[in-house]
């Protein structure tokens, strides 16, 4: 099953079985972007492990619930950074900073999973 597939999977699944109106559709939100940014430091920051940039945005995006979607500009998922603690937009500005990265807030067209009851 691909990631297609699931997605309906998932939809089909919510209408049945909860009896719930399910759609995907694009919709313009807030998020945040995490781009270049003008000067790397090659250093590790505090002794931290480092980590890919995709999974530790994963990571950020699981256990703060109150941030808005983070997409990573192309080509930069892979790159490896030193990470440090995050708890709203200045300290991941920060941390992204010292790994030569910036993040700006924007808005975007993004897919949204939109539930509403019969």
């Amino acid at each position: 099953m691909d990631h297609q597939d699931r997605i309906q999977a998932v939809i089909k699944d919510l209408s049945n079985r909860l009896d719930l109106g399910v759609d995907l559709t694009p919709q313009k939100s807030a998020i945040w972007l995490v781009k270049s940014g003008k000067s790397r430091n090659d250093n590790l920051q505090n002794g931290k492990s480092p980590t890919d940039l995709k999974t530790w945005i994963t990571m950020l995006e699981i256990f703060n619930t109150s941030f808005p979607p983070i997409e990573i500009d192309s080509g930069l998922s892979d790159r490896v950074i030193s990470t440090d603690a995050v708890n709203d937009f200045e300290s991941l500005k920060k941390v992204l900073k010292g790994n030569g990265l910036d993040v700006k807030k924007t808005e975007r067209e993004i897919l949204s999973l939109v539930i509403r009851s019969h």
